[in-house]
């Protein structure tokens, strides 16, 4: 058996040391896309894009999610579709199981990319006209329809059943009990009129 040298052992501890540190490392690499589930590969790809930035449809990474942002939201898009919008309803073809895997790594994309959601813009442009936006109050879940109180106050519903006062743009914190929603339906709270 040969003897190491201590040049050898500096050399030999240097490799070593550079494996265990490139393991530790903790730093996302923004070039190694996740597995692709080949749900996605074979149903989305075509539309969305097999990069996820669009194609005939919107892209996924875009930060834009147009019904719901949440991982229960993007679920329901997949398994119910939006078939008005031309997004098709998939639950027929994957299993709850893989419909959680692939929003997951669409989940997972997003955050490896640093995608954020986009700011609220201030005006939107239509065929018609140019609308001004103006954010009267945030914190609201799903907001369904809007009643006006008064010019600093106004009544809004919530789909998941709530109805909530913005005051002065302000949501406040309390929602309004007792107005009677129906618990078995999917729709929620879904409009507000006011009677005098």
């Amino acid at each position: 058996m040969m003897p190491i040298t201590p040049m050898k052992q500096f050399a030999l501890l240097a490799i070593i040391a550079g494996f265990f540190l490139q393991s530790c490392s903790t730093a996302p690499d923004p070039e190694a896309t996740a597995q692709v589930p080949e749900s996605f590969t074979k149903l989305c790809a075509s539309c969305h894009g097999d990069d996820l930035k669009g194609n005939i449809a919107q892209s996924l990474l875009d930060g834009s999610w147009q019904f719901g942002s949440r991982r229960s939201d993007i679920m329901r898009s997949v398994k119910f579709g939006y078939p008005h919008h031309g997004m098709p309803s998939w639950g027929a073809v994957l299993t709850d199981v893989e419909i959680d895997t692939l929003v997951g790594f669409l989940l997972k994309e997003e955050e490896r990319l640093g995608v954020t959601k986009p700011p609220i813009p201030t005006t939107i442009e239509t065929q018609d006209y140019i609308v001004q936006v103006e954010v009267m109050g945030q914190g609201l879940d799903n907001p369904w329809s809007i009643a006006f109180v008064s010019n600093d106050k106004a009544l809004v519903t919530e789909k998941s059943g709530r109805l909530r006062i913005v005051e002065n743009g302000s949501l406040l914190p309390d929602s309004i009990v007792g107005i009677g929603t129906q618990e078995w339906s999917r729709e929620g709270l879904l409009d507000a009129s006011l009677r005098s």
